[in-house]
């Protein structure tokens, strides 16, 4: 009895994961390229690149390379040299 509770909570959680939406995907789907209509995309630049810089915040990536600490963001390309 007590390994399907195990079994039923798994499965809830799964679902509930999968289910979730998250800021990311809410922006990609709005950005210039997104599948949205014209009318639900940012209106400007600055709105897509503050909602950008929202979204990776939330998945604990550090976005503006210009702070004083010296640390960037994650390069999404190796550097040659």
């Amino acid at each position: 009895m007590g390994v399907i509770l195990v079994l039923v909570g798994i499965a809830i959680a799964l679902l509930i994961e999968f289910f979730k939406s998250n800021e990311l995907q809410e922006w990609m789907e709005r950005c210039l390229f997104g599948a949205l209509e014209e009318g639900e995309r940012y209106q400007d630049f600055e709105e897509e690149m503050e909602q950008f810089e929202k979204a990776m915040r939330a998945l604990g990536l550090k976005v503006d390379a210009d702070e004083a600490d010296g640390v960037s963001a994650p390069a999404l390309l190796p550097q040659a040299g």
